[in-house]
């Protein structure tokens, strides 16, 4: 039974890490500068909406300051 979730286990880490490896460097929107964070998860995104109370949208407007208008990445949606 141990080596059973020990194999879940290892499989769930191997998907993420294959799954942020392709969002960070073979996804056709990851030439897009931005947050690496925002990029491999919506985790970045649920911080600003839900930690900080609604501030995603006074952040997207800080990375467009930085990053253009319209380059910043706000996260890829899953497929």
């Amino acid at each position: 039974m141990a080596s059973l979730l020990l194999l879940g286990s290892g499989a769930l880490v191997t998907y993420l890490i294959a799954k942020s490896i392709y969002r960070l460097y073979f996804h056709p929107l990851s030439k897009i500068p931005g947050p690496k964070l925002a990029a491999i998860t919506g985790a970045y995104e649920f911080y600003f909406n839900v930690v900080k109370r609604g501030m995603f949208i006074w952040e997207m407007e800080r990375l467009h300051k930085i990053y253009g208008k319209y380059r910043a990445r706000s996260g890829i949606p899953s497929h």
